[in-house]
């Protein structure tokens, strides 16, 4: 909508891990063809032990809109855990050689493809 300012919840110092949903649907997709995969008796956190906090998230994707916005934080609002990132220790015995999408191709997809849907 072109709108000149977004709003986010709090400060944005708060860490998160975040995940491409195709690189998901490619970790469920090698579940369902190998329903046996060894290491998969008990539950594994898909995860890179890697995170990034939400201002650096919100700048990444501002920049792919040559900041055409700016971000108005709502610092009154809360922010939850300080960091939310979980070790990929199980999962690496899992999935040994599987390689996640670099976190700016993610995002420049998710940005193409919301681009080619909108207006809904």
């Amino acid at each position: 909508e072109k709108q000149s300012e977004v709003e986010i919840w709090g400060t944005g110092v708060a860490i998160r891990e975040w995940l491409y949903a195709k690189d998901f649907a490619r970790i469920i997709t090698e579940i369902i063809k190998d329903i046996n995969m060894v290491g998969l008796a008990e539950p594994i956190n898909v995860a890179q032990n890697f995170g990034l906090s939400v201002k650096e998230l919100a700048l990444l994707i501002s920049n792919h809109f040559d900041n055409k916005f700016s971000i108005k934080w709502i610092t009154s609002m809360p922010e939850g855990a300080p960091k939310k990132v979980m070790g990929d220790a199980k999962f690496r015995k899992v999935f040994k050689d599987f390689r996640f999408t670099p976190l700016q191709d993610g995002i420049a997809t998710t940005i193409e493809y919301y681009q080619s849907i909108y207006p809904y």
